[in-house]
């Protein structure tokens, strides 16, 4: 976790960027690539030496998400495999 939550953007890129997932229920994507030496600028032209690309999911496959809107309060429930809308116990109703 802590590689991913330590990323910067590419250096030159447009300031102010962010990662951030619009779709949770969709895996992140991300290139990890290795250069020889230790660079912040002109990296790109650098020898690449070792690639490979990984997901990051937010949430399982599977997962039920369920959003709640009430009294101006807007959230998402998400709710384990094998449950079903209503079957929580009689604690919500969605």
């Amino acid at each position: 976790m802590g590689l991913l939550w330590s990323l910067r953007p590419v250096p030159g890129s447009k300031p102010g960027l962010r990662m951030r997932k619009m779709n949770v229920q969709t895996p992140m994507e991300i290139r990890i690539s290795v250069y020889q030496g230790h660079s912040t600028e002109g990296f790109i032209t650098q020898v690449l030496l070792a690639s490979m690309f990984v997901e990051r999911w937010y949430v399982a496959p599977g997962i039920l998400r369920v959003p709640i809107t009430e009294g101006g309060l807007t959230a998402t429930l998400f709710l384990p495999s094998g449950r079903t809308r209503g079957e929580s116990e009689g604690r919500f109703q969605v």
